[in-house]
């Protein structure tokens, strides 16, 4: 399936520059099918994998001396039938987190220049803390998310064309065509039930029904506990599954605020505890987080740019990475729903779920506003052509935004709100969208280059004369 970060991967070939690259992200997004794909399309018969979880005692041949010759020489003994020729040789190492010592050998790797090195891990914040690293000049890093909505519509053999037409409505703030509009709404209520892991996606895209989704994330979960079960600290286990399993009951209630007191924890570690407040359950939602399972999202006092000057950190909500894995959290009932096009059952939490998990692959920070007075309380907060845009997530009949008209008469912000209907800009200057617009949230803020008028210089280098002669 094609994914956004194969052309990633291309440019950094393509530059020559001498870096290794580093893919990170969650369990299960792609990261080795993609770099394997380009490995063996780029590189044919030079193309060396090497998974360290797969073969551990792999992790024996960057014991000690680490310059590149010596590495050579001990890869060449353990796969004598492969040939390193420099220049046309790429060398994959995989799950890079279960060898320390492998980390390290980016940086002679990449100072040598004579062969290209990719990396991938999915805990490289929690594995590598105690790791001794180099000055990050030699590393070009990029992290991998589960697959979003316009990869979803790839996956499903959708013209590009109509995804660009849609687009250019949505960048012109102009209601999208009915048809287009209609397809694109069922096929994002789709997403949001099969959720951006490829593995549910493929499934999906072949059978194009639910059926045989439940098996892919529970082999999920299960693999979400085998981690926290082996790298979690002993204290930190048992709060992170509690804290994991919380998830979706907290994002349903009215208040979704992460509430420590509302943990569902076994019997008898509560108890134990002197503290049940933020010190106590930090360190397990922050594994969570490092492990690229949950997405935090943090309360500010005042929508007064800069934002990050305005965070409560002990005042967050908790979403899940993939918002299919919420979904099958909540059971088939909520599936059925949202596979029908309906609007009840916790769909609201699915719907917010599903604009976080759009904002954070797009590189937006995660940010809500809560005010003492409920009246008050907008679901995100964000930065949209430079000015603060408060942002509301409507899914079902009720498309009223008091609250966020009363936030934008208090403070002057903009207004912004995902819902179920066609674009369109109401008499408060509220920009409505609908819920997949979250998805391309390039067409609403496009990145805008500066340019920066330099002419001074010429004057300068007539009045001084040039440096350079």
């Amino acid at each position: 399936m094609r994914r956004k970060i194969d052309e990633i991967i291309e440019r950094w070939d393509d530059s020559k520059v001498r870096k290794a690259l580093l893919i990170t992200g969650s369990r299960q997004v792609g990261k080795t099918y993609s770099i394997r794909e380009f490995g063996r399309r780029r590189y044919p018969g030079r193309f060396l994998e090497i998974n360290f979880k797969d073969s551990p005692d792999a992790c024996s041949l960057f014991d000690g001396d680490l310059s590149v010759d010596r590495l050579i020489t001990r890869l060449s003994i353990r796969y004598p039938e492969f040939e390193f020729e420099p220049g046309n040789t790429l060398i994959f190492l995989d799950e890079i987190q279960d060898c320390p010592n492998a980390r390290t050998a980016l940086k002679p790797l990449a100072d040598d220049g004579r062969y290209r090195v990719i990396a991938s891990g999915s805990l490289m914040g929690i594995r590598m803390k105690d790791v001794g690293l180099h000055p990050m000049g030699y590393l070009v890093r990029r992290r991998m998310f589960p697959m979003d909505f316009e990869e979803f519509l790839w996956a499903l053999n959708l013209p590009q064309a109509a995804i660009d037409d849609v687009k250019g409505s949505i960048s012109k703030t102009e209601p999208i065509d009915n048809y287009l509009f209609r397809s694109f709404s069922e096929l994002h209520s789709m997403y949001m039930a099969v959720g951006g892991m490829p593995a549910a996606v493929a499934s999906f895209a072949v059978n194009r029904t639910f059926s045989g989704l439940r098996d892919i994330f529970d082999d999920l979960l299960e693999g979400y506990a085998e981690d926290i079960a082996s790298y979690a600290s002993r204290s930190t286990k048992k709060l992170a599954s509690s804290c994991l399993r919380s998830i979706p009951r907290m994002l349903a209630a009215e208040n979704k605020k992460f509430m420590y007191s509302k943990v569902e924890m076994d019997e008898g570690i509560r108890e134990g505890s002197k503290s049940t407040g933020f010190r106590y359950f930090a360190p397990a939602l922050e594994w969570l987080e490092m492990a690229n399972i949950t997405l935090t999202c943090n309360c500010v006092s005042e929508p007064v740019s800069p934002l990050e000057e305005r965070l409560q950190t002990d005042r967050f909500r908790l979403y899940m990475l993939d918002t299919g894995v919420l979904v099958h959290m909540y059971g088939s009932q909520v599936l059925t729903s949202i596979g029908e096009g309906r609007t009840d059952v916790n769909m609201g939490a699915v719907a917010e779920n599903a604009v976080a998990q759009a904002f954070h692959s797009q590189g937006r920070s995660l940010m809500y506003l809560s005010k003492d007075d409920p009246r008050a309380e907008v679901d995100f907060i964000t930065m949209i052509d430079g000015r603060v845009c408060c942002v509301e997530v409507k899914s079902g009949k009720e498309r009223s935004c008091r609250s966020l008209n009363r936030i934008m008469d208090m403070y002057g912000t903009d207004g912004l709100m995902f819902e179920t209907r066609n674009v369109f800009v109401d008499e408060k200057g509220v920009r409505h969208y609908p819920l997949f617009a979250s998805s391309f949230m390039d067409s609403i803020d496009p990145e805008k280059m500066i340019e920066c008028d330099l002419s001074m210089i010429d004057s300068l280098v007539r009045r001084y004369g040039d440096p350079r002669v």
